[in-house]
């Protein structure tokens, strides 16, 4: 059983693992979007603790669909060049640069029961990914897209997107509308499959709880002894991880308001 905290630190797991993030990381670019899933990914990658809250933009939170507070969140995609972070470096400039062998990161907000996600969007230019889509496409730049079993749904993401919209009369938080993204998906199940170098197969049986583990997943491995505990001991490692609380932005600050109905509630 994964909490939705650990789910995401498996997953960043999972990805710092794959063949083809490694040879972006030790030889190319990569681009991770602003999602707390990234902070994790940071965290894998280099053996440190960072303030994962300010890597959150765009959230769900009790009061509905809102963003993170611009004050207090880090003000732009994280950018690695050959293994080294790059402050100084323009997020569309190495869009231009990048290629087949470079790696684009964004987490999810929805998975469908074929395997497709979306990200939540909210206007019309779509954001970071809006932005990055155009090159993804154009350069054939490997998307990887995290996404935690927790945001199921119960029907294709392409239906969800044709009913989503940004024009909405009556909103808990901002609207949003759905974009399917092109990629590849990256839950808990294929985390842990990468985890045990592909010896077990995982598949999930029930998701929910209480008491703080609302969100959470629930899953049977299945393999070959070896591969089972190999599987075991990297889920044992994430156990306990803490619960997200990112700072969501004041009302009084907010341009959705019209729309909103939980406005300063």
């Amino acid at each position: 059983m994964l909490t939705p905290s650990e789910s995401k630190r498996l997953i960043a797991k999972g990805i710092v693992k794959l063949e083809d993030f490694k040879k972006a990381f030790d030889s190319g670019l990569i681009i991770l979007s602003r999602s707390t899933t990234t902070a994790f990914i940071i965290e894998e990658l280099y053996n440190i603790s960072v303030d994962k809250e300010k890597y959150a933009c765009g959230i769900v939170t009790p009061c509905g669909t809102c963003e993170t507070d611009p004050r207090f969140r880090i003000k732009k995609p994280i950018i690695i060049e050959k293994g080294e972070i790059s402050e100084q470096a323009s997020f569309i400039d190495t869009l231009k640069r990048m290629d087949d062998d470079d790696v684009f990161v964004k987490s999810g907000n929805a998975i469908d029961p074929w395997g497709n996600a979306g990200v939540f969007i909210g206007d019309l230019r779509g954001g970071e990914i809006g932005v990055a889509l155009n090159f993804i496409v154009k350069k054939n730049i490997k998307l990887i897209i995290p996404v935690g079993l927790e945001k199921s749904i119960p029907i294709s993401i392409t239906d969800a997107a044709k009913v989503s919209s940004l024009k909405i009369d009556y909103t808990m938080g901002m609207p949003v509308k759905l974009l399917p993204l092109p990629g590849r998906v990256i839950t808990e199940k294929e985390a842990i499959e990468i985890l045990a170098n592909n010896r077990v197969k995982v598949t999930p049986i029930g998701a929910g709880g209480v008491a703080g583990a609302e969100g959470s997943v629930v899953l049977i491995i299945d393999g070959e002894k070896e591969g089972v505990q190999m599987a075991f001991q990297a889920i044992k490692k994430v156990k306990g991880e803490r619960p997200l609380w990112p700072l969501k932005m004041h009302c009084s600050r907010c341009i959705h308001s019209e729309t909103c109905t939980l406005r300063d509630k």
